[in-house]
């Protein structure tokens, strides 16, 4: 009787993905704290309890209260994108002025030794041109 191919593979992959498994890193400070290491608060301190018990209204008007704060803290889009922008021009690293005259002059003599080389081809090539079509002229 033939083997099943696929069975084989399928336990290959499992053992595979059972070795592949995420090394967790520890948070160097204290102030990285993730969920598995930030400290629980328990539920009442948290839960609508509270609200009621500290007279804030009860959760309905902590609902309302929390959208009015979450819509007063969002950014207008063209703030954010100024913000944005701004904190990458802090990130860009600029060439110093020696560099600057450095490359501004490198490119200005290619520049113009590309059109010199340009001008003498137009040149050439009318000479030639003018040449040949003399030498027709002549013939006729």
């Amino acid at each position: 009787m033939a083997k099943k191919k696929s069975a084989g593979k399928k336990k290959s992959a499992a053992n595979n993905a059972a070795k592949a498994k995420p090394v967790e890193k520890l948070p160097a400070d204290k102030s990285e704290a993730t969920p598995e290491t930030a400290p629980v608060k328990a539920k009442s301190e948290t839960g609508p309890d509270t609200a009621k018990a500290k007279g804030t209204g009860g959760v309905k008007n902590d609902i309302v209260k929390n959208d009015a704060k979450k819509q007063a803290k969002k950014p207008n889009k063209a703030v954010k994108y100024f913000r944005d922008l701004r904190s990458e021009f802090k990130k860009v690293v600029w060439p110093s002025w020696k560099s600057v005259v450095n490359n501004t002059s490198v490119v200005l003599a290619v520049m113009i030794g590309s059109a010199l080389l340009m001008w003498g081809l137009d040149s050439g090539f009318a000479a030639l041109l003018q040449g040949l079509l003399s030498l027709a002229g002549s013939n006729s």
